[in-house]
């Protein structure tokens, strides 16, 4: 059933996209912006952050990329990540804590 939620959402992805005015995805990006800012977040959040980074095989200034990255996000781009994950252009992958029951 989760799986199906999921599947759901982003192939609902395009359309809420499209429907978002210009003003308000401006703003959703630049708030999304100030939360993957190191410098405000709590101490152990930004540690959190930056060692799984680290785990990803990144550098430590890779949460600064990514907060740059989503500040220059266009609707065309968020469009194109929408349409690679739903077509699972990088492979589908889950975690669960038993065997799934369907057997996917």
């Amino acid at each position: 059933a989760l799986f199906e939620h999921v599947e759901r959402f982003l192939n609902q992805l395009p359309e809420r996209i499209e429907a978002i005015d210009d003003q308000t995805l401006s703003h959703q990006q630049q708030a999304l912006a100030q939360q993957l800012d190191l410098q405000a977040m709590p101490l152990p959040q930004a540690f959190e952050h930056l060692w799984q980074g680290t785990l990803g095989g990144h550098s430590s200034d890779y949460p600064q990329a990514v907060q740059q990255a989503v500040s220059h996000l266009d609707r065309s781009a968020l469009l194109d990540a929408a349409r690679r994950l739903m077509q699972r252009d990088g492979g589908l992958l889950g975690l669960a804590s038993g065997p799934c029951p369907d057997g996917r």
